[in-house]
């Protein structure tokens, strides 16, 4: 036999192995399968999604019974002119004189109550105001109001309310101190307070006083 019958003789036997093979079994047929995909933990860690770090919040602190008052107020003795709303002629517009500090004082009205807090202080004021009082202070009238005042104790702290149904009642309307003064006016009266104090300091911060300033009476 030559070569190229021993060649034609070979390829013959390759085909005819293949041919066999194809027309076997269907499953004989190696499978291939999906491969399985494999997560670093570097990567679960990228796409999960990050925990949500909450907001602190600030609470508010509790209300206190009283606070600390800022002491720049000029010390006053009863029976002492205080004036303020001083014109650019040195001439003050509102003139003021704390007449009387009465701890557990008279009350006048019929229709008084008893103090809520165990005392109540009469204040008698007498105020008196120039007729430059407009263009001092740009207003036709100033107000003297109870809110203004505040009471401090002898442990220092200011009274959080002294303006109880007690208060407002304890006053006769005919005795009362005017809630607003006019140019060119002299008043008198009387604003009570209730307060759990006999003994501290009486403040008075007015708008129309001078930027920061106010007074302050011991009784």
């Amino acid at each position: 036999m030559n070569r190229a019958s021993a060649l034609s003789a070979v390829l013959i036997a390759v085909l005819a192995t293949a041919c066999s093979s194809s027309d076997g079994d269907p499953d004989a047929r190696p499978s291939i399968e999906p491969s399985e995909t494999v997560t670093t933990d570097a990567e679960t860690a990228s796409s999960s999604p990050s925990p949500t770090t909450p907001t602190p919040t600030t609470q508010a602190a509790p209300p206190e019974s009283g606070d600390a008052i800022r002491r720049d107020t000029q010390a006053t003795q009863v029976g002492e002119t205080a004036s303020a709303a001083v014109s650019s002629e040195g001439v003050p517009a509102v003139e003021f004189i704390v007449e009387e500090i009465a701890v557990d004082g008279e009350c006048t009205s019929v229709s008084a109550l008893p103090p809520e807090r165990g005392h109540m202080l009469v204040v008698s004021l007498t105020m008196t105001t120039s007729v430059e009082l407009v263009d001092v202070t740009l207003t036709p009238t100033i107000d003297v109001s109870r809110l203004d005042f505040r009471i401090v104790g002898p442990d220092g702290l200011v009274e959080a309310d002294n303006g109880t149904m007690a208060a407002f009642s304890c006053v006769d309307e005919s005795d009362a101190m005017p809630f607003e003064v006019s140019p060119g006016q002299t008043v008198t009266g009387k604003i009570a307070f209730d307060t759990a104090h006999t003994s501290g300091v009486l403040v008075y911060r007015p708008w129309w006083a001078e930027p920061g300033g106010g007074w302050e009476w011991q009784f």
